[in-house]
């Protein structure tokens, strides 16, 4: 696993530890790492959970166990969850059930971190094992009331892809992305595949225009196409 740091200039002194594409693989280890990062806010930018279990089987075994992942980083640091497209079966119960821990899961929703601060979230439209959209585009309602809000404004879109046509040009200072996985096998800093973008894609990794960070996840979910050179990656950014 790589550990990777981004310094976005903004005089804000937060540090925010993105942890993206777990798909029910909480790990021990990543929590050591969160906290010896020692971050200010902890953002989960989508697929924390396993969709074939949300969608088949096994629901009520792996809200528990991602339950007790969030309780552990709840220890270290706020947490502010999006939705990706693997949490596109939850219903607004599980919803209920994963914030009682004490986690922030905002769904196309915005709150307030500190006086002047906001941190919004951009929920996945497509569903897992499909990537076929369920509405024709994203909720724009939303991006519009929160690109709006006057002070500083992160948001957490699990979809790097959007960045073009719905969120380059706004006024949102910065988007947490991830779903791309770093485009499975990456020959240099090109990635092979990425959902939504198909071959060779364009955002799998790193930092666009200073203000979309896409991390390359930390789970492998292609059995049969395995990760190759190309491991998985815990980002802190400090603002």
């Amino acid at each position: 696993m790589d550990i990777t740091h981004y310094d976005i200039n903004h005089g804000l002194h937060i540090k925010i530890a993105v942890i993206t594409d777990l798909h029910g693989r909480g790990r021990p280890d990543i929590i050591d790492y969160v906290r010896k990062g020692m971050p200010d806010i902890i953002i989960i930018a989508g697929d924390l959970f396993d969709g074939r279990k949300i969608e088949s089987f096994g629901k009520e075994a792996e809200i528990t166990k991602g339950k007790i992942f969030l309780k552990e980083l709840l220890k270290i640091a706020p947490v502010y969850f999006g939705l990706g497209n693997h949490e596109w079966k939850l219903q607004k119960e599980d919803k209920l059930n994963i914030v009682s821990v004490g986690i922030n899961l905002l769904d196309d929703e915005w709150v307030q971190f500190i006086p002047g601060v906001y941190i919004g979230a951009l929920t996945s439209t497509s569903r897992y094992g499909k990537y076929s959209f369920t509405s024709k585009e994203p909720n724009v309602k939303f991006l519009n009331e929160f690109e709006g809000k006057a002070g500083f404004k992160i948001l957490i879109c699990h979809h790097p892809e959007y960045y073009d046509k719905y969120l380059a040009d706004r006024k949102i200072n910065l988007i947490l992305s991830g779903h791309a996985h770093g485009g499975q096998i990456r020959i240099g800093n090109q990635g092979l595949y990425a959902p939504g973008q198909g071959f060779f894609p364009k955002y799998t990794s790193g930092v666009v225009d200073g203000k979309l960070i896409i991390s390359r996840g930390l789970s492998n979910t292609k059995i049969l196409i395995p990760r190759l050179f190309n491991k998985t990656e815990l980002v802190f950014v400090d603002l």
